[in-house]
């Protein structure tokens, strides 16, 4: 990701608002990565680029761990985050992800 940034904030006319919908637990990246990032990602907003991040299908709880999991980059300050939706890909109505992870639930829409 950190290169697809680079190549945009190359462009004299980036798109306004950009979405990622790809995320990783922090744990599985880098301090530095994730610094890089954010440091792309300040210096887009300063050319008006919204940066828009898909919060995960379960927040920053994950189904392997046990605990706060954070994804990034919706952990992001520089990024917005939004909710999974959840749905069409099985023919149904689209409506907001939520889990029940041990009797807890969790939405993210």
């Amino acid at each position: 990701m950190f290169d697809w940034l680079l190549s945009v904030a190359a462009m004299t006319s980036p798109p306004l608002v950009l979405s990622v919908g790809w995320g990783v637990p922090e744990s599985d990246i880098t301090a530095s990565y994730m610094t890089s990032v954010n440091n792309e990602a300040i210096i887009l907003s300063t050319m008006g680029v919204t940066l828009v991040a898909a919060s995960g299908d379960d927040g920053a709880n994950s189904r392997t761990t046990c605990g706060y999991a954070p994804i990034f980059p919706a952990s992001s300050a520089y990024f917005t985050t939004v909710g999974a939706t959840n749905g069409p890909q099985a023919g149904r109505a689209e409506v907001a992800f939520q889990s029940d992870l041990n009797g807890g639930v969790i939405t993210s829409g």
